[in-house]
């Protein structure tokens, strides 16, 4: 018999491996290019990778400047200067 997940479950799972890709960012990446791979290893919409994105954004202060096309993780000393 097949377990059905829960729901919740599934989306706090979904924003934990979002979550691991964006912090294990070594420098700064297209975000285009880094929802497509997001959108193809999730089978996600880009309106709904970008919503997990910016929660990991709220939460520990990854970087998406949707303008520029750019995430990145701020250093120790750039927290407060780059904080959008």
């Amino acid at each position: 018999m097949m377990v059905k997940r829960d729901g919740a479950f599934t989306r706090a799972q979904r924003i934990s491996e979002i979550r691991k890709f964006l912090l294990n960012l070594k420098q700064p990446q297209s975000l285009t290019k880094s929802l497509a791979v997001l959108q193809f290893k999730h089978g996600l919409t880009k309106q709904k990778v970008l919503e997990y994105m910016k929660i990991v954004q709220d939460m520990d202060g990854v970087i998406i400047d949707e303008e520029r096309d750019l995430i990145s993780i701020p250093t120790d000393e750039s927290n407060l200067a780059a904080a959008p």
